[in-house]
């Protein structure tokens, strides 16, 4: 009993996550244009930065909920799903009124799952290293 408790709090923590992903990525954020914040922070625009924010995350929270037993296989789905999933947010902002779709978006999308992954799976093969598991 302990175990599904455990696995629908990983799930409720994937969903209001998701929810507030395409509440971000769909939603009408007008408001957002009267806060003061700077356009650009390290030569790069402040709306490339948040899509980067938004979904780094995302391999980690799929990954936390996936199967153990073929960890890389586990991460392999999660960075493909999380792939899957910026790119369809991406292009459903297209039928949206308020938004629309731009490919420099979905690159800092992308960008955040493969830093993410690649931090996971190097994560990984040091915890294989320590454990003795590779020599």
């Amino acid at each position: 009993m302990e175990k599904t408790g455990r696995i629908v709090g990983k799930l409720a923590v994937l969903l209001v996550y998701y929810a507030l992903v395409t509440y971000l990525c769909l939603g009408s954020l007008d408001y957002v244009s009267q806060i003061n914040v700077p356009h650009y922070i390290f030569g790069i625009r402040i709306d490339r930065w948040v899509h980067f924010l938004m979904f780094f995350p995302m391999p980690l929270l799929l990954y936390w909920i996936a199967p153990k037993r073929r960890r890389f296989l586990s991460l392999s789905v999660s960075a493909l799903i999380s792939l899957a999933v910026s790119a369809t947010l991406e292009y459903l902002q297209r039928f949206t009124p308020t938004r629309f779709t731009d490919p420099k978006d979905l690159r800092a999308n992308w960008l955040a799952v493969i830093v993410m992954t690649t931090l996971i799976a190097i994560g990984m093969l040091i915890w294989m290293i320590v454990a003795g598991k590779i020599c």
